[in-house]
């Protein structure tokens, strides 16, 4: 293909067809399908319909009703999806407001997000702020930020690093890990469901520091540093230090 920058410095439409370049400084919106290899939006920018990219950078505004399709996106700015995403990779550091789904391979939160609708990702890092009630779908998914999340959360592998308050409505993972490293931080009484709380636990292993949790059902299972637990349903192994708080514990047959 060859060279065909589009340049919209002002107000403008990008029509149909196919671009190397397309640098959105102010106002645009697409009319049809677009294909670029780098999109950039420095304004705003609606996106109506199909757009495929193999880099997008939105340093500005974007809304997007249509369907965006990218090997990569990077966003700075301010994004409110209503149509969806589906990329190799998806970073975002600015502002997310997520009404419908998006998928990528690999998804990094450095950013404001919030989803209610369906998220799915081979690996997710939340590394600053995730709220929502959606689905979220993932391989790993790791939490080293803060999290308030009243939807479901399916992973293989959830790894939370709990710098921050958290909250979990429903968690199900194969294998789960969440520690606290900044132990001396934290309060010194046994009321952890205020500072990280995951409410309903289904998985196959667990290590648990410092967490306050309604109910567990796994395998195996290790609570440390001052868990609550208020029902604990356990298969082969279950253990926990004597300042943890274990309300109710019954061994299920298989």
């Amino acid at each position: 293909m060859e060279d065909n920058i589009l340049k919209l410095t002002d107000y403008g439409v990008i029509p149909e067809g196919e671009y190397t370049t397309i640098q959105a400084e102010k106002d645009v919106r697409n009319d049809g399908k677009i294909c670029a290899q780098t999109i950039e939006v420095g304004g705003h920018a609606t996106f109506t319909d199909i757009v495929e990219a193999s880099t997008v950078e939105i340093n500005g505004d974007l809304t997007l009703v249509g369907i965006l399709r990218a090997d990569q996106i990077i966003v700075r700015g301010n994004v409110e999806v209503t149509g969806s995403i589906e990329a190799g990779e998806l970073v975002m550091e600015g502002n997310c407001t997520l009404h419908d789904t998006v998928q990528a391979s690999k998804i990094t939160i450095k950013g404001n997000v919030t989803l209610d609708n369906t998220l799915i990702a081979e690996e997710l890092n939340v590394a600053y702020n995730l709220d929502g009630k959606g689905e979220i779908e993932a391989g790993m998914m790791e939490v080293g930020g803060r999290i308030d999340y009243h939807g479901c959360i399916t992973a293989s592998s959830f790894v939370a690093k709990a710098y921050h308050r958290g909250y979990l409505s429903d968690l199900r993972a194969g294998k789960i890990h969440i520690t606290h490293p900044s132990f001396f931080r934290h309060p010194t009484s046994l009321i952890y469901r205020d500072y990280f709380t995951v409410e309903n636990v289904e998985c196959e292993s667990m290590y648990a520091e410092s967490t306050g949790m309604s109910t567990v059902t796994g395998t195996n299972l290790e609570f440390a540093k001052r868990c609550i637990v208020e029902e604990v349903f356990y298969l082969d192994e279950l253990t926990a230090t004597e300042n943890c708080r274990l309300e109710h514990v019954e061994k299920i047959e298989q």
